[in-house]
């Protein structure tokens, strides 16, 4: 499978998980998807169960674009479809991280995914 079809399938299988810090996040969201490209769990280190817990991991490495680096290395402009962007949503008090899909990136809601145009990515990191 290519990139695109690895991405897609990652996205099918994540689809009717409800959002649930620890459990279905976007972190955990973009861990999936990184790991059905990669085959490695990037994120088995980092271990939290609510909301707290994950923003004081976040808080440690000075941001969640910092905390994500620390996994795989600096930011690069050269992404493929399933890799990890950082996005900042107009009402959004903090970034979340949603994954390249095209010239999109799927970000997990509430409740469903969210199409995010490049206009909102901050930075993404290649796998």
């Amino acid at each position: 499978m290519n990139r695109r079809q690895l991405t897609l399938k990652a996205l099918t299988e994540w689809e009717r998980k409800p959002f649930e810090y620890g459990v279905a996040d976007c972190c955990r969201f973009c861990g999936h998807v990184a790991q059905i490209i990669t085959g490695t769990d990037h994120i088995a280190a980092f271990d939290y169960a609510n909301e707290d817990e994950a923003k004081a991991i976040i808080d440690e490495h000075g941001g969640l674009g910092e905390l994500v680096t620390s996994v795989l290395g600096e930011p690069s402009d050269e992404l493929l479809d399933g890799d990890p962007i950082l996005i900042r949503l107009p009402g959004m008090s903090d970034p979340a991280l949603a994954v390249k899909l095209g010239k999109e990136a799927i970000a997990l809601g509430k409740s469903r995914f969210i199409r995010v145009g490049e206009r909102y990515w901050s930075k993404g990191w290649a796998l």
